[in-house]
């Protein structure tokens, strides 16, 4: 059984962090201040809740939701965010902006992330889907309308990390309202491979119009199967509050 390397606990609540794990000989300093404890605690209390999202897509690899540190509050923008093992030593990556240093998603998951996603041999094996959906929220009563969030790999050739891209979908489920992808823009691959999806086909490169007998998407919705632990909140708050005290 392969377990992700748990960064000592000790190193956040002195402020010298090993955030980068991918590269263990270099070391960031965080300010010492009360509001980087602080803004941490509404952090960890948000993705306990669920309020903020920490998603697992499929084995190491995670969606993240952006942080923003001056209204302690998730920012609507998703990365992604990896945490696996390469010849017995973590490799933790995250996309988002603040990833050289200072990432809250970092932090998060070498505190917490062995004990809230437990790796077992099973997820360094086998091959993610192309297209994740991975978060749906509705905006009307009628619960036509919808905000989709995928994880979207250009070709069933290359699906790890580095090959996808964040994509946004703001309609109904018919797949023809606005589309964005956050690396390519609004017509690229990663949206044709979503939409595709949305609708339950595969085109094999041709068009819609050209598409005469459709069959359902093997692509999956993991929407209903994200990972929250309310249960933990208040033990883990407590914990951090705790040491954060003796500062």
């Amino acid at each position: 059984m392969l377990w992700l390397m748990q960064v000592q606990r000790e190193d956040f609540y002195n402020n010298t962090a090993l955030v980068s794990l991918d590269s263990p000989n270099v070391q960031y300093t965080f300010p010492s201040t009360n509001k980087i404890h602080e803004d941490f605690a509404y952090y960890l209390e948000s993705v306990l809740s669920g309020c903020v999202g920490f998603i697992r897509l499929h084995g190491t690899m995670f969606a993240v939701e952006g942080w923003s540190d001056h209204t302690g509050e998730g920012t609507d923008r998703w990365y992604h965010f990896e945490a696996s093992v390469l010849r017995d030593r973590s490799v933790i990556v995250c996309t988002c902006p603040n990833s050289e240093y200072q990432c809250i998603h970092k932090r998060f998951f070498a505190l917490y992330g062995v004990h809230h996603f437990p790796t077992t041999e099973s997820d360094s094996t086998g091959l993610s889907e192309r297209v994740i959906m991975f978060r749906k929220e509705i905006t009307d009563i009628g619960g036509a309308l919808a905000v989709h969030h995928f994880s979207v790999a250009k070709s069933n050739d290359e699906l790890g990390l580095a090959h996808r891209a964040m994509v946004r979908y703001k309609g109904s489920d018919a797949g023809d309202g606005v589309w964005k992808c956050f690396k390519d823009g609004a017509a690229c691959a990663h949206i044709s491979a979503a939409r595709n999806s949305m609708r339950g086909v595969f085109t094999n490169g041709k068009s819609d119009e050209e598409t005469e007998n459709r069959q359902p998407s093997q692509n999956i919705d993991i929407c209903g199967c994200a990972d929250y632990y309310p249960y933990a909140l208040q033990a883990n708050l407590n914990l951090f509050l705790s040491q954060s005290e003796k500062l």
